[in-house]
C-alpha cells in the first residue's frame, strides 16, 4: 500500500549514499495530517440523469510522459489520500453497524464472519470483537487485513427485510474538479457483481473533504451490467485488462435534494 510505495521510493532517493530506510513503519516518521473530516452521515444519492458519460477509447486528457520518480509519488500520494478516506468513512460503517449488532445481535455477527475466509486475518479480527461485544474500526477495515478482498469496509445492511453483510469500495475526492476518473479493478468489478446477485450490499462511495459522502455506485451500472462475453473476446484478442479506468462528469448533481454542482477526480 502507500507506505511500501514511500519505502521505494525512499530506498531509491538513498541509493548510492550509504544511508539506508530505518525499519518503523513509514507512517510513524510522518505528522498525522488527515485530507478527510470524519462521515457521520450516510452517502448521499447523486442524480444520475446528470451524468455523462464517456465510453470513447482514448477520450480523455492527454497525460504528460512521467518520470518513474513522479510515478511513485504520485502513487504515494493517491495511496495516501485513499486510505485518509477510508479512514473517515469507517466512523459512519462502524455507528451503523454497532447499531444493528445492538439490534440483531447473534445473527448480525453471523452475518459478518460469513464475509470473511475462516481463518484469515479479517475473520479472527471479527471474531475478538463478537468476543469483546462490539465492532470495531480494527475488524471492519478490511483493506487493512485481507489485501485482495476487493473492497475496503465491512458493515451490515438491512434490504429486503433481511439482514446482509454491505461492502464499500472508497475513494477520495480532493478538490472540485467537475471530471470524475477513478480505476476499478476486475476483483473489485467482480465482488459488486456477486454481491448484487447475492442480494447483499456493495457502494461505491466518494468521500469529501468537508465529511460528506456520495454514493457513485450508479456511475459504473453500465459495467455491473456487461455481458462477460465482452471480455472474452478481449481474451481471445492477447488482451486481458487488470481493470478499468471510468471517466464521468457529473453536472447540476442532486444531492439531498438540491441542486449542486459537485466536481472531483477520484483517486
Amino acid at each position: 500500500m502507500w507506505e511500501k510505495a514511500a519505502r521505494r521510493w525512499l530506498e531509491r532517493a538513498l541509493a548510492g549514499t550509504g544511508k539506508s530506510v530505518p525499519s518503523p513503519p513509514v507512517d510513524t516518521w510522518l505528522p498525522d495530517v488527515r485530507h478527510y473530516a470524519e462521515v457521520t452521515r450516510p452517502p448521499e444519492a447523486i442524480d444520475t440523469t446528470a451524468i455523462a458519460v464517456k465510453l470513447a477509447l482514448g477520450d480523455g486528457p492527454e497525460l504528460a510522459p512521467q518520470s518513474e520518480d513522479d510515478r511513485e509519488t504520485q502513487r504515494i500520494r493517491t495511496a495516501e489520500r485513499g486510505h485518509d478516506a477510508e479512514e473517515a468513512m469507517l466512523t459512519w460503517v462502524t455507528a451503523k453497524t454497532r447499531a444493528l449488532v445492538s439490534i440483531h445481535g447473534d445473527a448480525a455477527w453471523d452475518v459478518l464472519e460469513a464475509a470473511a475466509p475462516n481463518g484469515g486475518n479479517l475473520f479472527k479480527a471479527l471474531r475478538t470483537d463478537r468476543n469483546e461485544g462490539a465492532p470495531t474500526r480494527r475488524g471492519l477495515h478490511v483493506s487493512k487485513l485481507w489485501g485482495n478482498a476487493g473492497y475496503d469496509l465491512l458493515g451490515l445492511a438491512e434490504t429486503g427485510g433481511r439482514l446482509v453483510a454491505a461492502r464499500y469500495e472508497v475513494k477520495g475526492l480532493p478538490g472540485d474538479a467537475r471530471r470524475l476518473r477513478f480505476f476499478l479493478s476486475r476483483n473489485e468489478l467482480g465482488v459488486a457483481r456477486r454481491c448484487r446477485a447475492s442480494g447483499e450490499v456493495w457502494m461505491l462511495v466518494g468521500v469529501r473533504e468537508d465529511g460528506r459522502s456520495l454514493d457513485l455506485t450508479p456511475i459504473i451500472g453500465e459495467l455491473l451490467d456487461l455481458d462477460d462475453s465482452v471480455l472474452a473476446v478481449m481474451a481471445q484478442a492477447g488482451i486481458s485488462p487488470d481493470g478499468f479506468v471510468i471517466h464521468r462528469t457529473l453536472a447540476d448533481v442532486a444531492v439531498s435534494g438540491a441542486k449542486r454542482t459537485q466536481t472531483a477526480e477520484i483517486k
